[in-house]
């Protein structure tokens, strides 16, 4: 039987390799948290944001029906607040 890889080994496997770039260049502690809050605060949200244009394209384009965006739309809005708020106790 072959063992085949989970996607929540693979999500757990990412957060682990991401955790370590960061400290790989750190030579003290508030330069990791400055990074992680740039993460949180910047690029996380300007990431969904850039998700949820596309998905606004797609939809112009008549690519994606209304009824397929409801629950991405709302976990995207979702994730990136929830990113904005967490880079707000980061600080």
């Amino acid at each position: 039987m072959k063992k085949q890889i989970q996607a929540s080994q693979v999500a757990v496997g990412l957060m682990f390799l991401l955790a370590a770039t960061q400290a790989f260049a750190v030579d003290t502690g508030a330069s990791g948290l400055n990074s992680a809050q740039t993460w949180m605060m910047v690029w996380v949200p300007v990431g969904c944001a850039m998700i949820l244009v596309a998905m606004g394209v797609g939809l112009m384009a008549h690519m994606l029906k209304l009824h397929q965006l409801v629950y991405p739309v709302i976990g995207l809005i979702v994730a990136g607040s929830a990113s904005a708020i967490v880079g707000y106790w980061i600080s």
